[in-house]
């Protein structure tokens, strides 16, 4: 497996022309540059998911369950409300709560 700057250089000394090598070049360094962002964004992604997992630990039991149930298992409101064996009310009440006691992770 060729790494992305290896690939890089087989194709440019396999390229013949100088006007298609400084194109493809500039447009390969492009790719190359919008990978290595994206794999930034997706470290950061992760962190920050890691680190509202472990905000939502912190969190009285019924709160974090509701959040887990909501932001974590993509559950609808009327599942909630089945899963906890609550009232629509009951599951809106608990989850302003937990939004109001929930911890915002700074960002890095």
């Amino acid at each position: 497996m060729f790494s992305a700057d290896d690939f890089a250089l087989r194709c440019i000394t396999a390229s013949t022309t100088v006007a298609t090598d400084a194109n493809f070049v500039h447009c390969l360094g492009k790719v190359l540059e919008i990978q290595e962002d994206v794999e930034r964004k997706v470290s950061q992604l992760i962190s920050l998911r890691d680190g509202i997992n472990r905000r939502i630990d912190t969190i009285a039991d019924p709160e974090e369950q509701l959040l887990l149930y909501r932001y974590f298992d993509n559950c609808a409101w009327e599942e909630i409300e089945t899963l906890m064996n609550v009232s629509e009310r009951t599951v809106y009440r608990i989850h302003d709560s937990a939004l109001q006691n929930f911890p915002v992770p700074e960002k890095s």
